[in-house]
């Protein structure tokens, strides 16, 4: 489901908490961010989940001041579970920032394709539109540092320090998964989940 913005749902046969987070803003008329990491936790707690599941493939970004307490939160009352994220190369921006919290606040294992970009990016900015192709360009102004790796020559908006986002395992799924309905690296998180 690409049309919310976020949600989730428990697999009771697999004791797995299913968060699905598509993209970095408020749900337009739907629940707050507040609310969800509520209903979240709330879940976390009575179901006591073997592992939640954060899937952020279809993450393209926007602000990841949105997400941020919601993966605080999880983070922070998962302690004794796995955490898992699945990626793919869609993930940019503020979709890369989730992932990153959760490497570093969870030692969540990432699944999936590497991400869209590097560790360390210009984000941010704004588009313009060309006058004379009509191209719109998007430009960015804020450097995300993400990685161990220092920059003394400018100012870094997100400063964080993991050595990798780089699939734990890589699954790469395939036109034929597609056509048949099958999920490969959510089946591959199933299996790791005890």
């Amino acid at each position: 489901n690409t049309r919310n913005n976020y949600w989730f749902e428990y697999l009771p046969d697999k004791r797995a908490l299913y968060v699905n987070y598509n993209r970095s803003h408020a749900a337009p008329g739907g629940m707050t961010m507040k609310d969800f990491t509520e209903h979240v936790v709330r879940e976390l707690e009575q179901r006591r989940p073997a592992g939640p599941i954060f899937d952020m493939r279809f993450n393209t970004g926007a602000d990841p001041t949105v997400g941020t307490p919601l993966i605080k939160t999880v983070s922070e009352k998962a302690t004794r579970i796995p955490v898992f994220v699945l990626t793919g190369r869609a993930r940019f921006s503020a979709g890369i920032t989730h992932v990153v919290q959760l490497k570093q606040w969870a030692n969540a294992t990432i699944v999936g394709e590497h991400v869209g970009d590097d560790l360390d990016m210009w984000s941010e900015g704004g588009n313009v539109l060309l006058p004379n192709s009509k191209l719109t360009v998007h430009y960015g102004n804020a450097f995300h540092g993400y990685s161990k790796r220092a920059y003394p020559d400018r100012e870094i908006l997100n400063d964080y320090d993991v050595d990798s986002v780089a699939p734990d395992v890589t699954v790469e799924p395939s036109w034929s998964d597609y056509i048949a309905g099958k999920d490969p690296l959510l089946e591959a998180v199933l299996k790791r989940i005890k």
